[in-house]
């Protein structure tokens, strides 16, 4: 009797740690990142480099960056664009007291640069988005984004080394127009749209690419006013296929 008394006293304590997990799997789901994009932290998966941190607080700026280390010879495109962008800033802030009270600065309305940095990784590319915001007076700030696609071995992929033909870029700007015309729809200024989208480098020279998709980056007034923001065009590596070499 002792022993049948005491499995049922271990079946029930077994029952009752099987019921807490249970339920608490239910209220805490395991966190997971959508397919193909890893966000952005101080300790990225071993295939991506880690991160800098920089963090800079003065009487009239603040400086806030987050960007992929980088050398002479590892991410050196990314290490150069992070310094321009620092460097431009540095160059515009107010020197004085009397120069920012000229400029209409104070310390609750200081100027500020601050840099995200978030991680696309496809079976053989890893792109580095980083999304700057910048004040420097003005009705509002801005907010700009520069992309940067590696070979897994390290080797930057230009726009131009991906176009199959001497027409991508033409049918690159039918898809992004037709794109943001449905869209937007009875509010789409097409004139505007039309200007963002030619069938230049330039215009399509933002992307990140997934196992899935490529996705294209408008900057901020490329194909509308201010209000518009940054503005993004999809493609799946199919409908991609006649015009990129993915």
């Amino acid at each position: 009797m002792k022993k049948l008394l005491l499995f049922v006293l271990v079946v029930a304590v077994i029952g009752g740690v099987m019921f807490f997990i249970q339920k608490r799997s239910e209220i805490n789901p395991p966190l997971t990142l959508p397919e193909d994009k890893t966000v952005s932290s101080s300790t990225p998966p071993a295939h991506i480099v880690a991160f800098e941190n920089e963090k800079i607080k003065e009487k009239y700026y603040s400086i806030d960056l987050e960007y992929p280390k980088n050398s002479t010879t590892e991410l050196p495109e990314i290490g150069g664009y992070v310094n321009t962008l620092r460097n431009d800033f540095l160059t515009s802030v107010p020197k004085t007291d009397e120069e920012a009270d000229y400029i209409g600065i104070t310390e609750g309305r200081a100027y500020v640069l601050k840099t995200n940095t978030t991680v696309y990784t496809s079976s053989t590319t890893i792109t580095y988005k980083l999304e700057t915001y910048m004040f420097t007076g003005g009705a509002h700030g801005v907010t700009l984004i520069a992309t940067f696609t590696y070979t897994k071995d390290g080797k930057l992929i230009p726009l131009g080394n991906i176009l199959t033909s001497q027409d991508s870029l033409t049918k690159l700007s039918s898809a992004a127009r037709k794109y943001f015309y449905d869209k937007f729809g009875a509010q789409a200024n097409k004139s505007e749209i039309n200007a963002g989208t030619g069938p230049k480098e330039e215009n399509f020279s933002t992307w990140y690419l997934t196992n899935n998709t490529i996705t294209f980056v408008f900057q901020q007034y490329q194909i509308g006013p201010y209000a518009l923001g940054i503005q993004e065009f999809p493609l799946s590596r199919g409908e991609a296929s006649t015009m990129l070499s993915l």
